[in-house]
């Protein structure tokens, strides 16, 4: 029920924005750590992910003090490559990813700090190698809650720490991170 609900308010916003003729568009780039307990295999080294820059672009439109913006990473989207044991065998894989999310940030505006609520509907593919051989591949669709709070430098740059809610279907405990937009 709640996933209706937050893809409901996700589409209504998409098309109020869309179909706004004030709307800012804004270019962003994040990094984050992911802590995922996957009962299959572990991470030889659970920090590898904090490297990866992800490049993000959208849209925003701001109604007195309500700030609505729609991102995605589609544009800038890459394959993260990570070593991995796998649990049964004890042997050392490759784990080829690649997160697709589009995201929708509803806040509030105070001063320079807006404070927002994170839905994402993420697509993830995930293959698997052991000495350069593929040894599976999955792909994974799912809805991601979390929280932000972005803090404006200047008019036009913002820096935003955000959190991540739990996620069973894809076996994230949590996540959280660091971005940089420029809103234009």
């Amino acid at each position: 029920m709640i996933k209706i609900i937050f893809t409901l308010i996700f589409f209504l916003s998409y098309n109020k924005i869309l179909y706004a003729k004030n709307f800012n568009v804004n270019l962003g780039l994040s990094t984050f750590y992911t802590n995922i307990k996957d009962p299959n295999y572990s991470f030889v080294n659970k920090y590898e992910s904090v490297a990866n820059v992800n490049f993000s672009a959208g849209i925003t439109k701001t109604f007195d003090k309500i700030s609505l913006t729609l991102q995605t990473n589609r544009l800038g989207n890459h394959l993260i490559k990570r070593s991995v044991i796998n649990n049964k065998t004890q042997k050392t894989l490759q784990n080829h990813s690649k997160l697709t999310a589009d995201t929708l940030l509803v806040g509030y505006r105070y001063k320079r700090i807006v404070p927002a609520i994170m839905v994402s509907t993420i697509k993830l593919e995930k293959s698997l190698y052991y000495n350069n051989i593929l040894q599976g591949k999955s792909k994974q669709n799912t809805t991601l809650t979390g929280l932000n709070l972005a803090y404006f430098i200047t008019k036009n740059i913002s820096s935003s720490v955000f959190y991540i809610m739990p996620n069973k279907k894809i076996y994230l405990k949590d996540s959280f991170g660091l971005g940089i937009n420029y809103i234009f």
